[in-house]
């Protein structure tokens, strides 16, 4: 009686059902290396407990970090399946059958015009048949002799072989338009074949999700499920815009191209994507001990002379010191960053490249030349910018323009936040750039001697174009770590940068330089070493 009591106390439940349920993902967060996909989807559950089964998850999807969420109803377990067989015909997608019989109505439009074209093919090559037969008859030694049966002969055959020729020209004629027709309905037929290629590829091997839920009373749940694929990655791209004059502006175009290979296709989903890297590494490196060993000093082995190598006696063994490593790993330190795209999107498993505008930022460039006369024949237009986001622009691939042109191809370096960088913007065909060697005397050349070598270079800018440009010269001498080999040097006018950017031996000079004008500078190096050693 007791256990009667107890069990009319229960709540009471309906009796569980297997709900199987049709999802595609609707949000992605595409990151550097991989993806969270979200599906979330909306049904009628009955009270109780049930089983919810989502049958076409991609085989990529990873158990772990997997995570569902319920609205309306209790989850108590997640359980996935590996299942490599074809899923019943109720469950196959129904944008497949559209696809396979936009392919048949394809094939049927093609076959139509391929048939009329046959048609006309047959009716030239009977009136060639027939112009061949009306030729081989005028020239028969079989003929009446008599003029009138001639006559009426000879009549006959011109006009049967105009007919002929008429009617051959009239099916040419009319296989112009169906030619064209055919090529584009071959196109269409592709196109069909490739998307229904693109279904069926995100089609091949599922994975199965059960979940277990409860619920007091019938009505609507809905159910949000993520999970992590790998087959998928983005790379920053840019337009890097620098609009010159007096008022200089400099615009960059942030963009991703986006791709996957994730087993299923993103159809119109919200994309977003992330500088995040969920397979990096999450916490700091573990740091071991560090031990030191004492030994009494080891002889410092010597070898054998080279007598009693040749007579076959071993050599003291040489012992050398151990080389220790130490490793270190590259991190990027900063925020991550997100860019939710505004309009939905579409990105077909292992078929599409999609390209996606983010965002434009807006900087204020330093705009000036560049002048390398060692190595370039003309100067080159650079743009000083700081990254003023407050995240970091990561490295990609730049389409460079100047003034609304595209002057060329660039890469945009990794900016921290506050990080300034230079970037060059093209050449400039107006400041045209020399390098001369001279001797004291005026002729081309270097003057060396059995220890001492003397240098003379001119290096000239010249600014053939109508603006005025501030320019920044850079050359070379020659530096030295060894204390017997002696470099002096001199430059006119003095450079105004020495060691640029911590490299030795590098000058710099800032001019300003007006239009139809050129300067020279001067660099004279003495370098001297020892007698009896070599320059190199």
């Amino acid at each position: 009686m007791r256990g009667l009591i107890f069990l009319l106390l229960l709540p009471t439940f309906a009796w569980a059902e297997t709900l199987v349920i049709q999802s595609t993902p609707t949000e992605v967060e595409i990151q550097q290396r991989g993806a969270l996909v979200t599906r979330e989807v909306t049904f009628d559950m009955p009270a109780g407990q049930h089983s919810i089964v989502l049958p076409d998850l991609p085989v990529q999807a990873e158990q772990y970090g997997m995570r569902a969420q319920l609205t309306g109803a209790v989850l108590q377990s997640l359980t996935v399946r590996d299942s490599l067989a074809p899923l019943p015909p109720e469950l196959d997608r129904p944008e497949i059958a559209v696809a396979e019989t936009a392919v048949e109505a394809a094939q049927d439009a093609l076959a139509v015009v391929q048939d009329q074209m046959a048609a006309l093919q047959r009716t030239i090559a009977a009136a060639a048949a027939q112009t061949a037969f009306l030729a081989d008859l005028a020239r028969s030694e079989s003929l009446p002799q008599d003029a009138a049966t001639l006559a009426e002969i000879a009549q006959m055959i011109g006009t049967q072989t105009e007919a002929a020729a008429a009617s051959a020209a009239e099916a040419r004629v009319a296989m112009r338009p169906l030619a064209r027709t055919e090529a584009a309905r071959r196109d269409a037929l592709k196109r069909a074949e490739a998307a229904l290629d693109a279904l069926l590829t995100a089609a091949e091997a599922r994975n199965r999700v059960t979940l277990v839920a409860t619920t007091p009373e019938a009505g609507p749940v809905t159910l949000r499920l993520t999970y992590l694929v790998r087959g998928a990655g983005w790379e920053p791209t840019y337009g890097l815009r620098l609009t010159t004059g007096d008022a200089p502006s400099f615009a960059v175009d942030r963009a991703a191209w986006i791709t996957q290979v994730t087993g299923e296709d993103w159809v119109n989903v919200v994309l977003t994507v992330s500088t995040a890297d969920t397979s990096g590494q999450s916490a700091p490196a573990r740091l071991f001990p560090r031990r030191l060993q004492m030994f009494e000093p080891v002889p410092t082995p010597t070898l054998r002379s080279s007598d009693a190598l040749v007579a076959g006696a071993p050599a003291d063994p040489v012992i050398e010191a151990p080389v220790i490593v130490e490793e270190k790993a590259a991190l990027l330190d900063g925020a991550t960053a997100r860019y939710v795209f505004p309009e939905r999107v579409t990105v077909a498993n292992g078929a599409d490249q999609v390209r996606l505008a983010l965002d434009t930022l807006t900087l204020s460039p330093e705009v000036f030349a560049r002048a390398v006369p060692d190595r370039d024949d003309v100067a080159y237009r650079m743009a000083r910018v700081t990254n003023t986001a407050p995240e970091i622009i990561l490295p990609g691939e730049a389409e460079l323009f100047v003034d609304g042109q595209l002057i060329g191809f660039g890469e945009m370096p990794l900016l921290a936040p506050g990080a300034e960088a230079e970037l060059g913007m093209g050449p400039l065909e107006t400041l045209r750039l020399t390098r001369i060697l001279r001797q004291g005397t005026g002729d081309t050349g270097i003057i060396t001697r059995a220890n001492e070598r003397v240098e003379q270079t001119l290096l000239r800018v010249e600014n053939t174009g109508a603006e005025t440009w501030p320019v920044e010269i850079i050359g070379r001498v020659p530096f030295s770590e060894q204390e017997d080999l002696a470099i002096d040097w001199s430059a006119t006018p003095p450079p105004t940068a020495t060691d640029l950017r911590d490299a030795q031996g590098i000058l710099g000079w800032r001019i300003e330089l007006p239009p139809n004008s050129t300067r020279d500078i001067s660099v004279r190096t003495r370098i001297t070493w020892p007698s009896g050693m070599e320059l190199r």
